[in-house]
């Protein structure tokens, strides 16, 4: 994102940073909390405005790896 932010309107920057922001919260909150399953983490992803596809797919992989116990500890190295 931070290639695109001299191109963009400050609104328009601030907008797709908040919606990175709710992304991290959700991912963060499917970590932390045992209530917050992966079916409701997709739901939350799907739902944020401004966030482009590309970062949808990261944080839906993001999580996938989370969400298998015995890839945990390597979740975050992936490439």
């Amino acid at each position: 994102m931070t290639e695109s932010v001299v191109t963009q309107e400050p609104s328009a920057v601030r907008a797709a940073m908040e919606a990175e922001l709710l992304a991290v919260d959700a991912i963060a909150r499917f970590k932390f909390d045992d209530g917050f399953q992966i079916h409701h983490f997709g739901e939350t992803i799907d739902n944020i405005p401004n966030l482009s596809p590309e970062d949808t797919a990261a944080f839906r992989r993001i999580a996938n790896l989370l969400n298998e116990p015995d890839t945990e500890s390597q979740a975050l190295d992936e490439p």
